[in-house]
């Protein structure tokens, strides 16, 4: 009686998981419609609909989290607080009151500035909540284990230095330049401790941390394709001295994406073999 009544709240559980994902879907895809007929303005809205995918993959992590009996297995804890400061860093520096990366049409008016607010808002309930499930859960061990990438410090300062040496100048401020670029670069290293984890963990990825994956890497993808459209225009109306500066802001979008990517071909290859990922041989680009 005991086990049929723990399968049939697992099974309550997991249909409502389900749901929740779904209307996820469902609720953006509505709003994208909404949004590309009255606000969009053609390749300038990709940084728009890049920011609300992110927002959707963190969505879906608070649903595992709050729907799979507080299920925190697979989430680093490091990607989190990366994602959390890179978040702060680029509104509070930038875009929340300066528009010089901002999408150009009515998007970039307010509905961009709230789904990077609505992206930190949960990335940092989401660290609050990981850090709390794990030290009363797991005590800590496993879970810290695999979440271990070290030179995190180290990083994040050398994205500090590369921000103050190459930088555009869309803000004509070489502070807020610098801050913007800097977010951009941490933003390029967010993920390093999730595929970190990924590789130490010798599970099978849940299916809501997949889908966060898959949406960070769309978001990515989006992103990438705005700033290639933007670089030759941004580069020549800026002359040639800015040019080495924007194919930094290339390289680095270019950079989420392959290390984004990285996942989906582990994953893919994983499954086609039916063994736990990070057990497969996993190869590192």
């Amino acid at each position: 009686m005991l086990t049929m009544s723990t399968s049939s709240g697992s099974s309550k559980t997991s249909r409502r998981d389900v749901q929740g994902t779904a209307a996820s879907y469902a609720g953006f895809a509505i709003c994208f419609l909404a949004v590309y007929n009255f606000l969009s303005d053609g390749l300038a809205s990709l940084l728009t609909l890049s920011a609300g995918l992110q927002a959707l993959a963190f969505m879906l992590l608070v649903i595992k989290v709050q729907g799979s009996q507080s299920s925190v297995s697979g989430i680093s804890l490091s990607m989190l607080g990366m994602y959390s400061l890179m978040l702060g860093v680029r509104l509070c520096g930038s875009t929340i009151w300066l528009d010089g990366y901002l999408p150009a049409d009515a998007t970039g008016d307010w509905l961009y500035q709230c789904a990077e607010l609505l992206a930190l808002v949960l990335a940092v309930w989401l660290f609050c909540r990981v850090r709390h499930i794990r030290k009363v859960n797991y005590g800590g061990s496993d879970q810290e284990a695999q979440d271990s990438m070290p030179g995190l410090v180290y990083i994040c300062s050398g994205c500090i230095v590369l921000a103050w040496c190459f930088h555009a100048n869309l803000n004509d401020e070489k502070v807020f330049d610098a801050i913007w670029a800097c977010a951009c670069y941490l933003e390029t290293a967010a993920m390093l401790p999730q595929l970190w984890m990924m590789s130490k963990a010798g599970g099978e990825l849940e299916a809501l941390t997949s889908h966060f994956i898959a949406l960070t890497t769309l978001a990515r993808f989006f992103s990438f394709i705005f700033w290639y459209w933007a670089f030759e225009e941004l580069a020549h109306s800026d002359g040639a001295d800015s040019l080495g500066h924007y194919k930094c802001i290339i390289g680095a979008h270019l950079l989420q994406l392959v290390l984004a990517c990285d996942f989906l071909v582990i994953y893919f290859k994983n499954l086609r073999k039916s063994v736990p990922l990070g057990m497969g041989g996993a190869q590192w680009i």
